[in-house]
């Protein structure tokens, strides 16, 4: 199992506090991030370059149309919070962190 890697898809990467999960989840040996949902695309897509994220999206709803990923990070405003974790765990994802 040490060569399990965790599928981690950050929704709200491009903000000022998803930046930080996001580099720190792209920079745990045990994580892979898979996906950044924001709507802000010029940075998003950004992050994604730097990082190395192969997906992206403008919805969470769009993500899990195209893949479920093993964690899902929230680093959205909190009234937010709901619908995002309601969707993801509806869709299966196995952990859902919100901040």
């Amino acid at each position: 199992m040490a060569d399990k890697k965790y599928r981690v898809a950050v929704v709200g990467g491009a903000g000022t506090w998803g930046r930080h999960y996001l580099r720190t989840f792209a920079e745990h040996p045990d994580c892979e991030v898979v996906g950044l949902v924001d709507r802000a695309r010029e940075r998003r897509e950004q992050f994604a370059e730097r990082y190395g994220v192969g997906s992206t999206w403008d919805s969470v709803e769009e993500m899990l149309a195209d893949q479920v990923p093993d964690i899902v990070s929230a680093v959205v405003p909190v009234g937010q919070n709901y619908p995002v974790v309601k969707a993801c765990a509806e869709a299966g994802v196995r952990v859902v962190s919100c901040e």
